[in-house]
């Protein structure tokens, strides 16, 4: 190989080299990397601006490490569903819309279940019968509801910990009688502990 060709090479590489470096400063934060997981699959990509279906997230950095997140979503009577992982805690939240039976009016009450990763407890607490320690799984009462006598709206929250990670977890729900659904609002906290 000539001159002139190492030479271009070298240049090349350096220059190469140079812009890996410049983009890796730009991507870091001074308390960490910033970067956006996608709310569906958990693709991460380093942006400081996340996209919709994707939330915030710092790695690294210290101690003040949190991710929130929040959604909504409808289920109709009877479904369970709208599972989302928290990352830190490992658990899983997902929808219930409990129905009540017609000779008690007919109606929709949304009710938030919240399930440890597999093969592993959490300690959850709230305002709710089934809370305690090494749980696997707890149902929190309904966050409102409906029949056909009216229609309520309400709030219920826990705190757990779970895979060395602590969650507030809050979600509001209500009922609509004449489509048949429970409709959900949820936000969920974490920090490691």
């Amino acid at each position: 190989m000539n001159r002139a060709a190492i030479v271009a090479v070298a240049v090349t590489v350096l220059a190469l080299g140079a812009g890996v470096a410049f983009a890796a400063t730009q991507a870091t934060a001074s308390g960490g990397t910033n970067v956006c997981v996608n709310n569906t699959n958990g693709v991460v990509r380093v942006a400081d601006v996340c996209r919709d279906g994707e939330h915030a997230l710092t790695i690294g950095g210290g101690g003040a490490t949190q991710v929130t997140q929040n959604g909504t979503f409808s289920l109709t009577w009877g479904q369970t569903g709208g599972d989302k992982l928290l990352p830190l805690t490992g658990v899983t939240i997902s929808g219930r819309c409990d129905t009540i039976p017609p000779e008690f009016g007919e109606g929709g009450l949304p009710r938030l279940l919240i399930e440890a990763a597999n093969g592993t407890t959490m300690d959850v607490f709230g305002d709710f019968g089934n809370a305690g320690t090494g749980k696997t799984s707890v149902l929190l009462p309904p966050a409102g509801g409906s029949n056909p006598g009216g229609v309520s709206v309400g709030t219920r929250t826990a705190i757990l910990t779970s895979n060395g990670a602590t969650a507030t977890i809050t979600v509001g729900g209500t009922a609509d009688v004449n489509a048949r659904t429970c409709i959900f609002l949820w936000q969920a906290v974490e920090a490691p502990n």
